[in-house]
């Protein structure tokens, strides 16, 4: 379902990649595509070249997780495989499809991992309580070493070598509530490198100096003042993490970047109605909720002793005494 919107992402990739720089794209996804779907990703290997895209079906991997209230959905997990999936490869970059790239992934590609199994952004929404006992539970010492799963760098030979595939199919089957990023940060403890934030800038941390949760003061205290303001200047991967708030379907900061690249698709139209289904209608439900609430709304009031319901008709009040009540 997410297809269109991965074709936006890796047009944005290949827009602002350096001229030299190859991309081998591996899609993970849980059958095959319709054929419409391929030849348009056929002519974006045509007209860009310097490039390949592979098409890895998962069948029914990572299924067999028992967590049946989960909100997303299996292929979330599908990245945990990677190891085994991309076998000629020392090493790789994960990225969700809601996103867009404005720089060149050269350096990403590069980070200086040590003996670490994975590199990522860390997670400022988990360390608002680092000591959280949620997470203590789940075996977690602590969560100062918490990344975010969208933007990754994998060590792919020391994950192989370390059969570290095997304990994320293991703890797969647990339910966590953070699904598949859980189970990477609990397994890869004291095995992550942290990357600089422009490589996963999520826009709910936006704007950070009036956010009501992630205000300037935290996000430096997560990140650093010299960090964020790099992210902020020199964004490379801006992530619309927010599951009801996606650019396709509600205004969003940064949005902007998000179109830029979607006008430049096949799916354009396609985009600009269901936006127009999503925000507009989602706007009038809201109008018609405040205006239903401005002409007729009923509380629950007490005075003394009796307890009373006051109804309120454009205008006027009504005072509902239980019959009986004084």
């Amino acid at each position: 379902n997410y297809v269109k919107y991965l074709y936006v992402a890796i047009l944005s990739m290949l827009k602002n990649r350096a001229d030299d720089t190859y991309y081998e794209f591996f899609i993970l996804s849980p059958k095959s595509y319709p054929e419409s779907i391929l030849n348009d990703f056929d002519c974006l290997t045509k007209k860009f070249g310097n490039m390949k895209v592979n098409y890895v079906h998962m069948g029914n991997q990572f299924d067999n997780v028992e967590d049946i209230d989960r909100l997303l959905p299996s292929a979330t997990y599908y990245h945990l495989a990677i190891a085994d999936i991309i076998k000629d490869y020392k090493r790789a970059i994960y990225l969700d499809p809601d996103i867009i790239v404005l720089g060149d992934l050269t350096d990403l590609f590069e980070t200086e991992m040590g003996d670490s199994y994975v590199a990522g952004v860390k997670a400022a929404g988990y360390m608002v309580q680092p000591q959280s006992k949620q997470y203590t539970d789940f075996g977690l010492p602590e969560v100062t070493q918490y990344i975010n799963a969208n933007s990754l760098v994998w060590n792919l030979d020391l994950v192989r070598k370390d059969k570290v595939t095997e304990k994320f199919y293991k703890y797969s089957k647990n339910i966590y509530p953070s699904q598949d990023q859980d189970v990477l940060n609990i397994v890869c403890y004291n095995k992550i490198t942290h990357i600089p934030f422009k490589y996963n800038l999520m826009v709910k941390y936006l704007p950070p100096k009036n956010h009501p949760i992630y205000s300037y003061d935290f996000l430096q205290s997560v990140y650093g003042a010299d960090n964020i303001k790099d992210a902020l200047n020199n964004p490379v991967v801006i992530h619309y993490a927010n599951v009801n708030e996606k650019p396709w379907h509600t205004r969003v900061h940064l949005d902007k970047y998000w179109w830029r690249y979607a006008r430049k698709t096949p799916y354009y139209k396609e985009f600009l109605i269901d936006y127009i289904k999503h925000y507009y209608i989602k706007n009038f439900k809201i109008r018609l909720k405040k205006f239903v609430k401005s002409v007729f709304s009923i509380s629950n009031q007490k005075y003394g002793q009796n307890r009373y319901k006051l109804l309120t008709i454009f205008g006027c009040v009504f005072r509902l005494i239980k019959q009986g009540a004084k």
